[in-house]
């Protein structure tokens, strides 16, 4: 075999594991921001589930209904980005995964932590 022969053999299996490679990469984001996603979610999950504030004794670790609010806003807006991502790339697009990651960083900037979850 020639080594024009081989080059030409070679050349479409270098791209296909490019290709492959880069899919691979982007699989790999779109799985790191679902697990993003649903960590978020269980914490805005374990926030909800935590007394309202005004029912319980000052101190008491407690739930705001308008931060509960914000938090499905925002738990929404994540999770559609997240949704529109996948849709993109099993379309063969380059999803904006910038955006992706700031959706999901905003819910998980909306749900309190314990320090600022205290009833008044």
């Amino acid at each position: 075999m020639s080594i024009k022969r081989l080059k030409a053999l070679i050349a479409p299996l270098a791209l296909a594991g490019l290709l492959a490679a880069c899919a691979t990469g982007l699989n790999n984001q779109l799985a790191a921001a679902a697990v993003s996603l649903q960590a978020a979610e269980t914490a805005a999950s374990t926030y909800a589930a935590l007394p309202r504030c005004g029912t319980t004794p000052k101190g008491t670790l407690c739930s705001d209904p308008a931060t509960i609010a914000a938090i499905h806003a925002a738990d929404a807006k994540a999770y559609d980005s997240l949704v529109s991502a996948e849709k993109v790339a099993v379309a063969g697009g380059t999803p904006d995964m910038v955006a992706v990651n700031a959706a999901i960083a905003a819910l998980s900037a909306a749900i309190p932590t314990a320090a600022t979850s205290k009833g008044k």
